[in-house]
């Protein structure tokens, strides 16, 4: 069984104002891809009630760096109290949506994914030993890693919010 540790635990981005739901998620999927994450949809949801809108959306991707150690990234996407507002900007009218934002992440670093070595208890001894005395820096570089992609994304999802403060 592959071992899954939690090097970034849960960091949150929010914001309140106007925004584009389509253009947020399209800059997170296009930076994903970007860093060479493949991504998989974990849940979509969305509920009306009157003029307001609750959208709960939720992406895991995965990035393999080489053939013990991957990286997961999981992202929980909020949207509440969203509304369809006009706002005119240097004389264009330009359609927006105005709520809340919430975007979680948790970044993971998962060894042995491919469970190579969990066959033969002397494997799995090994594999202990091993990530405890030999492979402990390179572990350590792959976790500090994993924390410059979160911390990528945390700033690109930032500043795309930050741009709608006018």
């Amino acid at each position: 069984m592959s071992e899954k540790e939690i090097v970034s635990p849960e960091s949150t981005v929010s914001y309140e104002g106007l925004f584009e739901p389509k253009e947020l998620f399209r800059i997170i999927q296009k930076w994903l891809k970007e860093n060479h994450h493949d991504f998989v949809e974990k849940e979509a949801f969305e509920k009306a009630i009157d003029n307001k809108r609750f959208v709960k959306y939720s992406l895991e991707s995965f990035k393999k760096i080489n053939d013990y150690a991957k990286f997961i990234i999981k992202l929980k996407i909020t949207l509440s109290n969203l509304e369809d507002v006009v706002v005119e900007h240097e004389n264009q009218k330009l359609p927006m949506c105005k709520g809340k934002v919430s975007v979680s992440l948790t970044g993971i670093l998962e060894s042995d994914y491919e469970n190579r070595w969990e066959t033969k208890p002397v494997y799995f001894f090994l594999r202990t030993v091993f990530n405890k005395f030999i492979f402990k820096t390179e572990m350590s570089y792959l976790k500090n890693r994993l924390k410059g992609e979160i911390n990528g994304l945390k700033f690109e999802i930032k500043s795309f919010l930050n741009l709608y403060k006018f």
